[in-house]
């Protein structure tokens, strides 16, 4: 019997891996991301001003 028949209990085969993800996983993924992406930002404005990154970050910004 060839691969792309029915299964034997009469199914047809599951989704393969090439199909689309849901929209609901797929925006859920977005905003995940974007969520990370502020926290990142948000990290970077509270950074003190007067040590390591936070003095690079501040001193550019301060020279503008």
């Amino acid at each position: 019997m060839h691969p792309n028949h029915a299964l034997p209990d009469g199914q047809p085969p599951g989704p393969s891996s090439t199909t689309r993800r849901p929209v609901k996983q797929r925006w859920l993924s977005l905003f995940y991301i974007l969520g990370l992406l502020l926290v990142f930002l948000l990290s970077l404005l509270l950074l003190p001003t007067d040590a390591g990154i936070g003095r690079l970050l501040w001193g550019a910004l301060a020279a503008r």
